[in-house]
């Protein structure tokens, strides 16, 4: 959301500041670039640590038990039941 009259702060910053991240430059390798895992000191990134901390701060999705498989042969179990009886396998 950019900012506006009734939003006057907006996320211009968080925006500008994400796409301006890049990696610090350590060399080159064979003419192709090499970075390390260190973030260019020289380019700001307040609003981009927020949005970093705000993205590992976020709980995990629970694991409903209708997610969960049965057993380990239960499907095969399933699909051998059906051959048997000469219903359609889906």
């Amino acid at each position: 959301m950019k900012s506006n009259e009734s939003y006057p702060n907006g996320v211009q910053h968080i925006l500008r500041e994400t796409r301006a991240q890049s990696r610090l430059k350590i060399g080159t390798d064979l003419g192709k670039s090499m970075f390390s895992d260190e973030r260019d000191p020289g380019i700001v990134d307040h609003a981009y640590d927020l949005v970093r901390y705000a993205i590992a701060a976020r709980p995990s999705v629970p694991t409903t038990k209708s997610n969960l498989v049965g057993g380990t042969f239960s499907k095969a179990q399933q699909l051998s039941k059906r051959y048997r009886l000469g219903m359609s396998i889906r």
